[in-house]
């Protein structure tokens, strides 16, 4: 068996582990799923979907219902009930509306729920970046690893990784407040410091200055504004999926100088939108033209 996959099954035994020995939080992955009834099949499609954003390397993916990996592609829609892995020397990331989530290389993240206020997901191995904008008031971000839970309520840079049989696991904050809980241990981590958790049935933790890593400082940078004044998009523009690209290509058009017409002529692809930018900025109210 590859090593990669020992890892990732010693990942998901761990997890189940410590699952058991905490009753209040339901295993990702574990749990059988039933049937849905005839009036669940008719709810609302959820508010929130994400993209494959981007990709380096080779990154795989599968659904709740599925058991082997199938190759991601570029843009493909983010929802609650899939998975992603990135094999030895590949990235992956995800947006979903102002938020980004950074898969290092041999990483797997397991998304539980994604709805108009939650992102709970199983970061089963590896690495994992957050860099978090435009959080509203009763917005989480909650990671499962198999050293204990994450949860994040508000904007700024979060590194999460889960260490091996070998390292502890640690959680990073670079200016914000996360908040890591689990069998023995209930740690507040604040700004610039970094959370080592050791141990699997049992846990202990303890806290101390932000961790020297290189895939901490190469995420270490605050999420990145958006513009304000003049050239602030609409609100809706700021919390969608895609927003980020379109704001973009407003800004490459004012620093151009460009007609809209020419900037019509090329086709992007946005995730869930599949259309040319001026069209899509006509529709939501972003004028690229000066």
């Amino acid at each position: 068996m590859p090593a990669h996959r020992q890892f990732r099954a010693f990942g998901a035994i761990a997890l189940a582990i410590w699952m058991l020995v905490s009753p209040g939080l339901a295993p990702l992955g574990f749990a059988q799923t039933e049937p849905l009834a005839p009036e669940q099949l008719a709810t609302d499609p959820p508010g929130r979907v994400g993209r494959l954003a981007r990709i380096t390397g080779t990154v795989s993916f599968r659904t709740s219902d599925q058991t082997d990996w199938q190759p991601a592609a570029l843009n493909y829609p983010v929802s609650s009930g899939q998975a992603y892995w990135t094999e030895p020397g590949a990235k992956a990331e995800i947006e979903i509306a102002g938020t980004r989530l950074v898969l290092d290389q041999g990483s797997e993240l397991d998304i539980e729920t994604l709805d108009d206020h939650a992102l709970t997901a199983g970061l089963v191995q590896g690495n994992l970046a957050l860099p978090l904008r435009r959080m509203k008031a009763g917005d989480t971000v909650t990671l499962r690893t198999l050293r204990g839970a994450v949860t994040i309520a508000q904007d700024d840079s979060y590194i999460v990784q889960t260490g091996d049989t070998t390292r502890p696991g640690t959680v990073t904050v670079i200016d914000g407040q996360a908040q890591v809980f689990g069998p023995g241990i209930s740690l507040a981590v604040g700004p610039h410091q970094t959370a080592t958790i050791t141990g699997l049935e049992t846990l202990q933790g303890s806290l101390g200055t932000q961790a020297i890593h290189p895939f901490i400082a190469a995420y270490a940078a605050p999420p990145r504004p958006m513009p304000i004044g003049a050239l602030a998009p609409p609100e809706q523009i700021q919390e969608m999926t895609g927003g980020a690209v379109l704001v973009e290509n407003r800004q490459l058009v004012d620093r151009a100088g460009l007609r809209p017409g020419l900037v019509s002529t090329g086709g992007h692809k946005l995730g869930a939108l599949s259309t040319r930018p001026l069209g899509v900025c006509a529709a939501l109210g972003l004028d690229l033209g000066r």
